[in-house]
C-alpha cells in the first residue's frame, strides 16, 4: 500500500521512499490523492485542503493552529510550558533531549548538548532509561495537544518537584530534515497504521489506584504502611514528600485481558486481597480525582496488542476522556488536572504497548469501573471510525482543563451517535450504558462512598458475586 507524502521540500527520506515506490509525492494535496493512497502526510506545507476519507498525518488545522498564539498555551494546558533551550541547559539536574517521532510513535532519541557557543547532538545511551522514556512520552504529550503527529520535539527533562514528573517543550519542528536513514523507520510506521490492528488482538490491563482517607480531616494515610511495593495489590510509587520510605497510593494490578469483564472479575479478585490483607481500621477506602491536598488519582489502563497512532489517542481523549469529565466530582478534577491527567498522557512501556495515563481512578464502583474499561476496548476495537476531534477548538481543551462541563454536555450526543454507528455497538454499548446514563442524568460518580462497601467487600456481602455486582 502506497503513502503520499505532500512537500515542498524534497527531503532524502522522501527521496529514498519514492525510488523504492512506496510513497508518492504531491506538491499539493487534491480532494482525493489518485491511485491506492492510504494514508496522507503534510510535511513543511499546508496546501490543498486535506482529502475527505484517508487519514492525513499533520492534519492542515493543526499546522495552522501552530502559527497562531494558541500554540503556546495549548502547551501550558498540558504541563508543558515553552522554555528556552538555555533555560533548561541552567536548571540543576536538567537533561535536553531530541525526540523524533511519527505517527506519535518515538523513532529516535538523542541528546542535546551545549559545546561553546553550538549545540551538539549526542547518543543518549549514557542517560537512564527512565529520563529517555519521560522525554519520548513528553515529546508525544507536546505534539498530541498541538493537533500534530509528527515532527521533532526538543524536551527537557527536568528532576521531579513535590513528587510530579516535570517536562518543558524548547522547540517544535512538524517537518524537520530527516536523513534517508530515517526512510526504513517511517515505512515501518506507515505499515502498521495501514494494515491496522486486528479487533480482539487488543489487550486491556490496568492499575487504578485508591487512597485509605482518614474520614474525620480527609487526610491521606500512606498505603506504604498496609501494603508492599510489588504483587497484585501494592503501593503507587508517589511518595511523601520528604519521606520517600513512604508511598501515598495503592494500587490494584490484575493481568490483562482482552475481554473487559474477565478484567473487572479481576479487579475484584485483586480488591478481595487488599481487604484480607489490610487492617486499616476506620480508614475509608477512596477512589475517583483527588483525595488530600494535591494527591491525584490514576485510573491508567495498559493496552498491548497493536500500536499507538495519532488517531488512536485522539480517539481516547474524545471518546474516553470526555464522558469521564461529566461524571467526575468537578472540583476535585479541576485540582487534580493541575498536575495529572493531561491530554494524551501516554507512558511506552518496555513490552512494546503503551499507558494511557489520562483518566482518573474509575475504581469506585464494579458497574463504571466495567463501564470504562468496555467503553476503552470499544474505543481501540473501532478506533477508524471515531474521527471527531473536539480539541482543535482550544477553547475546548481549556474547558477540559477548567472541568467545564457544559460545551461537552452539548458535544455528548455527537459522540454518542458516532460510537452508536460503529460495528461493535452491540457488543460493548449494554456494558457501557451505567455511565451513560449517569451522563443523561447530569449527576456524577459517588467517589465518597468507600470501595469497601461500593465493591461489597465488607461482611457476609464479601460472598457476594460479580455477576451480582455488576447488575445491581
Amino acid at each position: 500500500m502506497r503513502f503520499a507524502v505532500v512537500t515542498t521540500n524534497l527531503q532524502p527520506w522522501v527521496q529514498s521512499l519514492q525510488k523504492q515506490g512506496a510513497a508518492a509525492v504531491l506538491a499539493g494535496a487534491p480532494a482525493r490523492p489518485a491511485g491506492d493512497i492510504r494514508l496522507l502526510v503534510r510535511w513543511g506545507t499546508r496546501r490543498g485542503a486535506d482529502p475527505a476519507g484517508i487519514p492525513v498525518i499533520n492534519r492542515r488545522p493543526a499546522l495552522r493552529l501552530l502559527e497562531t498564539s494558541d500554540s503556546a498555551r495549548r502547551l501550558e494546558l498540558a504541563g508543558l510550558g515553552p522554555a528556552s533551550r538555555l533555560w533548561a541547559l541552567e536548571q540543576p539536574g536538567s537533561r535536553l533531549l531530541r525526540v523524533e517521532v511519527f505517527d506519535l510513535r518515538p523513532l529516535a532519541v538523542r541528546w542535546l548538548v551545549r559545546e561553546g557557543d553550538r549545540w551538539q547532538v549526542r547518543s543518549a545511551r549514557s542517560l537512564p532509561n527512565r529520563t529517555i522514556r519521560r522525554a519520548a512520552s513528553g515529546a508525544v504529550r507536546a505534539l498530541h495537544a498541538l493537533g500534530l503527529d509528527a515532527g521533532r520535539v526538543d524536551v527537557a527533562v527536568l528532576p521531579p518537584r513535590d513528587g510530579v514528573m516535570r517536562e518543558r517543550v524548547c522547540a517544535v519542528n512538524p517537518a524537520p530534515q530527516w536523513p534517508a536513514m530515517m526512510a526504513e523507520h517511517v515505512a515501518a510506521a506507515v505499515r502498521r497504521r495501514v494494515a491496522g490492528t486486528p479487533p480482539d488482538r487488543w489487550m486491556l490491563g490496568a492499575d487504578p489506584e485508591f487512597a485509605f482517607v482518614d474520614p474525620e480531616d480527609e487526610r491521606i494515610i500512606p498505603a506504604s504502611r498496609f501494603l508492599d511495593l510489588k504483587g497484585e495489590v501494592g503501593c503507587d510509587a508517589q511518595t511523601v514528600p520528604g519521606r520517600h520510605q513512604e508511598h501515598l497510593l495503592a494500587e490494584v494490578r490484575p493481568r490483562p485481558h482482552n475481554d473487559p469483564r474477565a478484567l473487572t472479575g479481576a479487579l475484584y479478585r485483586c480488591l478481595e486481597q487488599a481487604a484480607a490483607r489490610c487492617d486499616t481500621g476506620r480508614l475509608a477506602w477512596r477512589a475517583g480525582s483527588l483525595w488530600g491536598r494535591r494527591v491525584g488519582l490514576g485510573g491508567h489502563i495498559h493496552i498491548t496488542g497493536g500500536p499507538l497512532s495519532g488517531a488512536l489517542l485522539r480517539a481516547l481523549d474524545n471518546y474516553l476522556a470526555v464522558p469521564l469529565l461529566l461524571v467526575e466530582d468537578p472540583q476535585r478534577a479541576r485540582r487534580r488536572r493541575r498536575r495529572h491527567g493531561f491530554l494524551g498522557d501516554v507512558r511506552f512501556k518496555d513490552h512494546g504497548g503503551f499507558e494511557y495515563r489520562t483518566p482518573s481512578s474509575w475504581l469506585v464502583s464494579p458497574r463504571l469501573a466495567l463501564a470504562v474499561l468496555a467503553l476503552a476496548a470499544w474505543i481501540l476495537r473501532d478506533s477508524q471510525y471515531l474521527n471527531r476531534d473536539l480539541f482543535l477548538d482550544t477553547a475546548a481543551m481549556e474547558a477540559f482543563y477548567l472541568c467545564d462541563k457544559e460545551p461537552f454536555y452539548a458535544a455528548f450526543d455527537q459522540l454518542l451517535e458516532d460510537l452508536e454507528a460503529t460495528p461493535h455497538r452491540d457488543r460493548y454499548l449494554p456494558l457501557v450504558e451505567p455511565l451513560f446514563d449517569l451522563i443523561a442524568r447530569r449527576d456524577v460518580w459517588d467517589d465518597r462512598l468507600d470501595l469497601r462497601v461500593a465493591w461489597r467487600l465488607t461482611g457476609r456481602m464479601r460472598a457476594s458475586t460479580l455477576k451480582k455486582l455488576i447488575q445491581t
